[in-house]
């Protein structure tokens, strides 16, 4: 797409980073901590004259350049047991601005600020077989920077501020040591989020060839790409035969259905992805430390379902997800 052009990005990023803990006594801690993070971005786009054409309407040569600071900082009060630790954290996250390539102009990315609180446990179970951990947590953006497909009619992408967001949630996963053969583990995670506040514009046919822009509220919507539900489970069993070891791994996991961007008429129905869940095996053959012979399957049921859908000028483009896979595999290891 530059073979008539080039771009460039510097970017100059330098923190400073503290933490202590106070053991208050046997069984409460606290550990506090701060991180101070100056970035720095310097962009230039430069096409030459005789190409004849110019990205997202700007004036060639393009140049901007900002900077960035913010102080994040990070708390966790912890109660210990013999077996079971019970945490509530507070951190603050940063991710610095930026400018959009290849569309040009416009104001540059403001930086995304995530004040994020979190109670949980960790803790082991029956003799230390079973590991179980769990959390619920809160997570408040403010100029969440999210990422679609740009206005014009090519398949690039721009990111933008939506002014807040936030999510609030549940992950909880284990590992069980049935046997010395057997170890089940799986999770569980859910989530609740919601755009707070976010003037966004969507993509529409209108009756027309091609797809238009239509100005949309979406306060109040889900975040995209975030599925409401995710669980995953996985099954390790050792079979031996000939002193040889022979691991199966079989895993299933499963998506709430989600939104790759926002569907703002009926034609745009595509951009929802359903629910869906992936089934994989894996079996090995390993008679000594050095040789592994393996025999796989991914998307055993052959579940139809894609990794991408994006709305632009010209219409719906999309990226299927890989369907049954399955191969063999020889390693040898040093």
């Amino acid at each position: 797409m530059f073979s008539q052009g080039f771009q460039t990005v510097e970017s100059d990023s330098w923190a400073v980073f503290g933490q202590a803990t106070w053991d208050i006594n046997d069984r409460w801690s606290l550990t506090a901590g701060g991180r101070y993070s100056d970035d720095e971005k310097d962009a230039l786009v430069v096409v030459s004259p005789d190409a004849g054409f110019t990205f997202g309407g700007g004036a060639m040569p393009f140049a901007q350049k900002d900077s960035w600071t913010e102080f994040t900082p990070k708390a966790t009060l912890e109660y210990n047991l013999d077996d079971v630790m019970y945490y509530f954290t507070y951190a603050r996250g940063f991710k610095s601005g930026g400018f959009n390539y290849p569309a040009v102009g416009g104001q540059p990315l403001k930086p995304e600020i995530l004040d994020m609180f979190e109670l949980g446990m960790k803790g082991e179970f029956l003799d230390n077989q079973l590991r179980l951990n769990a959390a619920v947590f809160y997570y408040d953006y403010k100029d969440l920077q999210v990422t679609r497909a740009s206005e014009g009619a090519g398949a690039t992408a721009t990111t933008e501020n939506a002014a807040e967001a936030e999510i609030w949630g549940i992950d909880m996963d284990f590992t069980w040591l049935v046997t010395d053969k057997l170890t089940l583990t799986g999770g569980f995670n859910y989530l609740d989020s919601e755009y707070t506040d976010f003037d966004a514009a969507a993509r529409g046919f209108g009756g027309t060839p091609g797809t238009g822009t239509i100005g949309i509220d979406a306060s109040g919507e889900s975040l995209l790409r975030a599925p409401d539900f995710s669980i995953f489970a996985s099954m390790a069993y050792e079979f031996t035969w000939n002193n040889a070891s022979m691991p199966l791994v079989v895993t299933y996991s499963h998506k709430d259905s989600y939104l790759f961007d926002f569907v703002a008429e009926a034609d745009m129905a595509p951009l929802r992805q359903d629910d869906y869940g992936l089934l994989t095996a894996r079996l090995s053959y390993m008679p000594d430390e050095h040789w592994e012979v393996s025999t796989y399957g991914n998307n055993l049921t052959d579940e139809d379902y894609f990794d991408d859908v994006v709305a632009n000028g010209s219409g719906l483009r999309a990226s299927r997800g890989a369907p049954r896979t399955y191969g063999v595999e020889l390693r040898y290891n040093f």
